[in-house]
């Protein structure tokens, strides 16, 4: 079955009020409640561009496939790229317990790749 996986990607660009942001952003309420929720059977291109164009990423980053349970897809089945392992996110996780200088040198190396991207 392939989901909406908005709320990690949500997460991983620390936005924290998720039904907030979506509804602050285009959404009904009614839309954010069931895309949180995992509610939705469909999606709209519509609400999938939004999506896409509100956190920077591709459909294949907000939808996830799962196989159907007792199902054994083949290796080479197309649909395991929309296959994403859970984790949690390294910049709340991974960067609070770094020291100042690396977290320093880091910050440092991120604002270089966000100058030479513009």
């Amino acid at each position: 079955m392939i989901t909406l996986n908005i709320a990690t990607i949500l997460n991983e660009r620390e936005i924290k009020k998720h039904y907030t942001f979506l509804c602050a952003n285009g959404f009904t309420e009614h839309t954010a409640t069931h895309m949180l929720t995992h509610k939705s059977k469909s999606i709209s291109f519509k609400h999938l561009e939004m999506l896409c164009t509100l956190l920077h990423c591709t459909p294949n980053d907000i939808l996830v496939w799962s196989p159907d349970e007792g199902t054994k897809p083949s290796a080479s089945q197309p649909l395991h790229k929309l296959t994403h392992p859970e984790h949690k996110s390294i910049i709340t996780h991974g960067f609070r317990n770094l020291p100042l200088e690396e977290l320093r040198e880091l910050r440092k190396i991120m604002e270089e790749e966000v100058k030479r991207r513009m």
